[in-house]
Order: structure tokens, then sequence, then C-alpha cells
């Protein structure tokens, strides 16, 4: 269960499945599954089938890590570009950047793919509950918004 609450020091998972509650308005609430994976090549084959069944992909990448998006965002977006899922991208850590006018090595390539491709990003940071609520509240309602169109 997601409690809320950044825990600071912890051990890597090959993953972790995490349940979120949100209440969309008075008469309708939406539970939300988060299968969190290590992002190591090894265990891939551990992962692929929970994470097809979703409405909504949440793809993560270390904003201070300079390959990250490439090995990380293009993989999963290949992987679900066939799909009716809702895609959206996090740059995660956004706590252990230092100066953003130094320090943005990932942002003009991962703006310029969510533009070509029509993908929402956000940052975030745990440590410092930058946006996490709302990342969560934005993915939920992006699926109830697109359950109207059918």
């Amino acid at each position: 269960m997601a409690t809320g609450k950044f825990v600071g020091s912890c051990d890597p998972t090959i993953e972790e499945l995490f349940r979120i509650q949100i209440q969309l308005d008075k008469n309708n609430d939406c539970s939300i599954d988060i299968l969190d994976t290590a992002e190591m090549e090894e265990f891939i084959p551990l992962r692929e089938n929970p994470i097809d069944e979703g409405s909504c992909l949440v793809i993560g990448y270390n904003l201070c890590e300079a390959n990250s998006p490439n090995k990380t965002v293009e993989k999963y977006l290949k992987r679900f570009e066939h799909k009716q899922v809702t895609v959206i991208i996090v740059g995660l850590k956004g706590d252990l950047r230092d100066n953003f006018e130094n320090d943005n090595t990932n942002f003009d390539y991962i703006i310029n793919l969510c533009k070509q491709k029509n993908i929402c990003y956000v940052e975030t940071s745990a440590k410092d509950n930058i946006n996490i609520q709302f990342l969560f509240q934005f993915a939920v309602y992006n699926i109830w918004f697109d359950s109207f169109k059918d």
C-alpha cells in the first residue's frame, strides 16, 4: 500500500506493486495499481504481462542520469505504440537536480519527444512531495475522461 511518505533508503527490488485509492467525485472513486520495476534487463521477462493490461502507462526516468530516457522511455513507448493507453512520461528525482540551467541533461530531448508523440510530461520529487498526488490524479482523470469517448 502506498502511504504518501518518502522512505529515505531502501533496497532495490525486482518489482513491487502498490495500490492507491483516489476519489473522483462524490459518487466515483478509483484504485490505481502501480508496478514499480527495478529496470534491470535480467528481470524484464518477469514483468511483461502485468503492465500490458493497464489503461495508463506512466514511464519514469531519472532526471539526473544522462542516458535514462533513451534506455527507459523509448523501450516502453515502442512496446505500447499500438495500444490505446494514456501515456505520461515522468522525470523522477527532481530534488536531486541542483540547477536547472546547468543540469537539464535530457530536458530538450524529452520535451521534443513528448511534443512529437503528443504525450504529457510531469516532473516529480518523492522526497519533497512535488507533483506526486497531481500525477496520480492526472492519470486517473485522463482515463476517466477517455472512457466518455466510447
